[in-house]
């Protein structure tokens, strides 16, 4: 983490060489998905310009999110990879092609799985709306309280805080951090609050659920466990028991879904939440 460091735009963005490291593993995880992604690609699905579109955008996106310097600017990015993930997913329903005689024969040019596919539509849409707005109630909250978005002065006022005996906030800086926290849980959709993903997970195709588990993941498990231990250290005894909670409430929910799994799709999916239940586990022994 030693190295110069530069504030860009107002003090929103900084640059050091710990977070160019970070962009630069998550840009080299995101070739290596794009080179698997353009050489697996199956010749019978036709990939509409839009899904491209969408998947530059977000790439360029989420290695961004290691440079943001406050609260702000990072909320304001995830709102904007929400809402390119709900157009990659609604561009996501691939059509097949007409020339292979195998679709014809078993009549697969309708549209199979257009029920999933709604599925996908209504809980992406919803599920970021809600988290949406605690996420924007959480902000001003937040920036009413402590004055500032900027993660250095966050740290410095709940230091203070925790020293100060006569402070009377500390029920509603638990409520609040653990709201904002739990919503951002379900908007990125990790552990326990991926499961509700595992429809989405049955309405795209796999070419989609490969990037979604692979880049995307990976990029916001990393910028969490950044966060947690680097920007706003200050909480991390509150995100100790959190984590803990969240971690015992997927475990026993997953234990009782994994052998109820029908679908390869689903598989996937529990697939995702184990590995981000050994992951978190991992955060915690750390905090």
């Amino acid at each position: 983490m030693r190295g110069y460091v530069q504030s860009i735009w107002l003090n929103h963005n900084y640059l050091n060489n710990f977070n160019i490291n970070l962009s630069l593993l998550i840009i080299f995880v995101l070739l290596v998905s794009y080179s698997i992604f353009l050489n697996t690609k199956h010749q019978n699905l036709i990939i509409n310009n839009d899904y491209y579109f969408s998947l530059l955008n977000i790439s360029i996106l989420i290695p961004y999110l290691f440079f943001c310097n406050s609260l702000f600017n990072f909320l304001f990015i995830l709102e904007v990879i929400s809402i390119l993930i709900f157009y990659k997913f609604v561009v996501s329903k691939f059509w097949f092609n007409e020339k292979f005689s195998f679709f014809k024969k078993t009549n697969l040019l309708e549209r199979v799985f257009s029920r999933n596919y709604i599925n996908v539509l209504f809980f992406q849409y919803w599920v970021n709306f809600f988290s949406s707005v605690v996420l924007i109630i959480s902000l001003i909250n937040i920036m009413y309280l402590y004055g500032s978005t900027d993660f250095f002065f966050l740290n410095f006022i709940n230091l203070v805080n925790n020293n100060n005996f006569l402070s009377n906030d500390l029920e509603f800086n638990i409520i609040l951090w653990v709201s904002f926290f739990i919503c951002f849980f379900l908007k990125v959709g990790l552990t326990p609050s991926h499961l509700f993903k595992i429809e989405i997970y049955k309405g795209i195709p796999f070419i989609s659920i490969f990037f979604y588990t692979t880049f995307y993941f990976l990029g916001y498990f990393i910028f969490l466990t950044v966060f947690v231990q680097v920007y706003i250290n200050s909480l991390k005894i509150f995100f100790y028991f959190f984590f803990i909670i969240f971690i015992i409430i997927g475990f026993f929910y997953t234990l009782f879904l994994l052998f109820d799994v029908s679908f390869t799709k689903a598989f996937f999916a529990y697939s995702t939440v184990v590995n981000t239940l050994a992951f978190i586990s991992l955060l915690i022994t750390n905090l």
